[in-house]
């Protein structure tokens, strides 16, 4: 069940930080379907009708907790030049990040791995998260030429990848490993799987 920390906010920005809070806690415990407008508003401590100043129904709700989240993610990796390449110490760097990252916040890892293939993420939102991964996409282009990494369609690299790192994470926080020993040794099966 989840614990109803209800606390009233007085500042717009408050009130809407509240309500993402409570929407994050609650999509991830409860699942879309199993959590209504009255649910979330009651749990950030806020009338429905607050809820509906800030988004227009329970599927903008989520659609801009999703982008919210996924872009707080992408911007813990340091900025891509046009001479970035993937190598080892280029990956390493990115798994220590997102791993930590995914520690310190395992309710948003867990809403990103629940809803990025979810029907209720609408075609705009994820064409918004697209153009964030062109970059990125440019980068494994970048690294197949230079014969750097598997010369395998790009669109799947990046899922596998992102994907082993999620599924890390996931093993990692609901077995509640922080054993940096654990970490490091789980690191070469995500390289393995794109090196060259």
């Amino acid at each position: 069940m989840v614990q109803e920390d209800t606390v009233a906010m007085s500042k717009p920005k408050d009130k809407r930080e509240a309500i993402m809070r409570s929407a994050l806690k609650l999509f991830t415990t409860k699942g879309f379907d199993n959590t209504s407008t009255a649910n979330i508003s009651k749990n950030a401590g806020v009338g429905t009708g607050t809820l509906f100043n800030y988004f227009d129904s329970k599927e903008a709700l989520i659609n801009e907790l999703y982008l919210e989240t996924k872009k707080e993610f992408m911007g813990i990796f340091p900025p891509l030049s046009d001479d970035t390449l993937l190598t080892e110490e280029v990956v390493r760097t990115f798994w220590d990040l997102g791993i930590n990252w995914g520690i310190r916040n395992p309710d948003k890892m867990k809403f990103i791995v629940m809803y990025k293939s979810s029907p209720y993420i609408t075609k705009l939102t994820q064409s918004e998260i697209a153009d964030e991964m062109e970059l990125l996409g440019d980068l494994y282009q970048r690294s197949i030429e230079e014969g750097l990494i598997k010369d395998l369609p790009i669109d799947y690299l990046m899922e596998a990848t992102t994907s082993h790192m999620y599924a890390t994470i996931l093993y990692l926080t609901s077995r509640k490993i922080k054993d940096p020993k654990v970490i490091e040794d789980l690191f070469p099966t995500g390289w393995d799987m794109i090196r060259k």
